[in-house]
This record gives structure tokens, C-alpha cells and sequence, in this order.
């Protein structure tokens, strides 16, 4: 065999065989995870860093995230060069690597939140809209619906951010008035919002309330706010007994 020829073997070889391992090895850096909450410990008393490496990375910022009902899909917002939704997806070899949800735009989205039915995936986005522009400051709800198979075409719901809802499918969302950003509640009905309405008793204050999260059964309520009685800007706040739709026993849990 002539030195061209064994030099051609060599490359032939390198290519057949060498580099599909190297690729395989480079898949194989993605841990294998499996079990619930993406292979994590499920949660306990002390906050920690969630999926670190995974979800939790130290290039972007991750919040806002949500998991399907029967827990095979994870949504999360990550701030890159602009703000997407992306998805960790379950499947028969484990739980597979984040990527960019199906209905990102070019525009920007955030805060996905699935319902309890799982039939409908809600989320923010600056996509424009004959009501609104594509301003990067002009945040809407959007919302798209499940089908058999993927969820379909999202559409456009109304102003609003930051929603969450209970299995009695009362939506909780942060809506912006004259006085400032409050806590409101609304239901989807007819593929839309029905008319937003504060929330009375203690809830209703003349603070920055945002950020809203509500248990399943609505026994109580997570919010952010601006409230007296911390020396940072935001604290994380507590409001049980929610009966009539009034909150009350408003308790601080995090500065």
C-alpha cells in the first residue's frame, strides 16, 4: 500500500469510527435524569437552587416556571439575548435537554403557566397585536390551548401579567391601574378574560403587589410586594383564608 493510500485509510478510519465517538461522548455530558421534578429532590422547607447546571445556569437567568399536570413537561423562562420560554420534555430514557418552546417568537416571552386541566398553557409575550404594538415594554397575555397531541397557535387575551390559577379554575393575574400594579381575579370564558376585579379585604393596598401565585384549593396566596415593614425594595408575602374572596392574616415569609 503506497504512503497516499495509508494516509487515506487513516482518514477513512478517523471519520467511520473516531468521530461518532466523540460525538456520542459530547451527547453523553447531559446527565441522565429521571423521575419527578427533572431527577431533583423533591422540595423542602430550606430554598434551593433548582436543577443547577440544567435549568439554573450561571450564563442566564431562569424563573417563572410551571410543570404539566402529569408532570412530563417543564416550562421556565431564560433571559439570553432576549427573554424566551423553554421546555424540558420526559421521555422514555429520562427527562431530555432544555429547548426553545414550539411558539417562541422573534419578540419576547415569559412566565408560562400551565392550568390545572392542562388544557391551556398562558404566558406573557410582546408579540404584536392589532390592541397593542411590538414595544418591548408592552407585555400581554397570550394563551394557547392543548390539543390531542401539541399545544395549537397561541392567541391574544388582554393586558395583564404574571398569572397563575386554582383547580377551580380562578385566575389570579397582576393588572396595571391608575394607582399602580394590584392583584386581580378573572376566569377564561368564551376564549377570553372576563372582567378583572381586585381582590378585597387586606389584599387590596395601594403597594406594588406582583408576582402572584395561588394554591391549588386558593387556602392561600404567595405574592411579591413593596408593603412597609422591610428594609428591601421587595419582600415575599404570605395571605391566607381566602373565603368570600377576601385575604386575610397577611404574614412576611422572605426579605
Amino acid at each position: 500500500m503506497s504512503t497516499s493510500n495509508k494516509i487515506i485509510f487513516v482518514v477513512l478510519v478517523i471519520f467511520v469510527f473516531v468521530i461518532p465517538v466523540l460525538a456520542q461522548e459530547k451527547t453523553n455530558d447531559y446527565p441522565v435524569l429521571k423521575g419527578p421534578y427533572l431527577g431533583q429532590e423533591p422540595p423542602g422547607m430550606i430554598p434551593e437552587v433548582f436543577a443547577p447546571g440544567i435549568v439554573s445556569t450561571a450564563d442566564y437567568t431562569e424563573l417563572g416556571c410551571t410543570f404539566s399536570p402529569d408532570g412530563k413537561e417543564f416550562y421556565f423562562s431564560r433571559y439570553t439575548e432576549t427573554r424566551d420560554i423553554w421546555v424540558c420534555r420526559l421521555k422514555d430514557n429520562g427527562w431530555q435537554k432544555p429547548e426553545p418552546a414550539p411558539f417562541n417568537t422573534s419578540y419576547r416571552e415569559m412566565s408560562p403557566h400551565i392550568t390545572a386541566d392542562g388544557n391551556k398553557l398562558f404566558f406573557v409575550s410582546t408579540r404584536p397585536h392589532t390592541l397593542r404594538s411590538g414595544d418591548p415594554k408592552n407585555w400581554s397575555m397570550w394563551v394557547s390551548m392543548r390539543n390531542a397531541t401539541e399545544w395549537e397557535e397561541p392567541f391574544f387575551l388582554g393586558t395583564g401579567i404574571y398569572l397563575t390559577s386554582s383547580k377551580m379554575n380562578n385566575i389570579f393575574l397582576s393588572y396595571f391601574t391608575e394607582g399602580g400594579v394590584v392583584i386581580g381575579q378573572t376566569k377564561f370564558v368564551n376564549s377570553g378574560f372576563s372582567e378583572i376585579k381586585s381582590l378585597e379585604g387586606d389584599m387590596n393596598s395601594p403597594y406594588f403587589d406582583n408576582h402572584p401565585c395561588i394554591a391549588p384549593d386558593e387556602s392561600y396566596i404567595l405574592f411579591e410586594s413593596n408593603r412597609p415593614g422591610s428594609h428591601r425594595v421587595k419582600k415575599l408575602l404570605i395571605f391566607t383564608s381566602l373565603i368570600r374572596k377576601k385575604m386575610a392574616h397577611g404574614v412576611k415569609l422572605l426579605t
